[in-house]
């Protein structure tokens, strides 16, 4: 498993570093949104300014405002969260949903 995983996180050597389980008992209630892992520091790293867009606004005053709005470059994966549920999943049991591009 370890090669799968350097070779997602672009070949740099990794290492377990936890391990967990989640139990749902009949008739629990459904969890909250929340993520399975933390993200690395603050993962905004630097701000794309060749691509950033300004925009100017003029009040009913006449006073102008610049914004500049630039892509956010955020930093490397670090970490996979691996679910795998030991039962079917369905509208009964409850699912897990997961949000793409998180």
């Amino acid at each position: 498993w370890k090669g799968a995983v350097e070779a997602i996180l672009g070949g740099d050597p990794v290492q377990l570093i936890g391990c967990g389980c989640v139990l749902s008992f009949p008739g629990c209630g459904m969890q909250y949104w929340h993520s399975d892992g933390t993200h690395q520091g603050n993962s905004i790293t630097s701000f794309d300014t060749d691509t950033a867009d300004t925009a100017t606004t003029t009040d009913d005053d006449g006073n102008n405002t610049t914004t500049t709005t630039a892509t956010p470059i955020v930093a490397p994966p670090h970490a996979i969260c691996v679910f795998c549920p030991i039962i079917d999943l369905t509208e009964e049991t409850g699912h897990t949903e997961f949000w793409a591009g998180s």
